[in-house]
């Protein structure tokens, strides 16, 4: 893990971001304190506490070097074409 970075914008939502080396670049995560409904058996339920937002990537690679990720793909793709080729 390369950074963390915990934010609090006043009268607003906490978030956490976390950065680790990816490929040639650094990946972050950000979490947010959120209200997340969950299935509980038959129910839903509301819980607090820390979920996913989204994921980003620091600006360390070009275009032409993200042609060889799956993720830098311009067109469509799936988990079983980058697996098969």
């Amino acid at each position: 893990m390369r950074a963390v970075l915990a934010r609090v914008a006043p009268g607003r939502r906490t978030w956490n971001t976390t950065c680790e080396d990816y490929s040639q670049t650094t990946r972050c995560r950000t979490d947010v304190w959120a209200s997340v409904v969950i299935r509980q058996g038959d129910d839903y339920v509301v819980k607090q506490g820390r979920a996913f937002n989204n994921p980003t990537y620091l600006p360390y690679m070009s275009r032409e070097q993200w042609k060889s990720n799956p993720l830098g793909y311009t067109n469509r793709w799936t988990a079983h074409s980058a697996v098969s080729g």
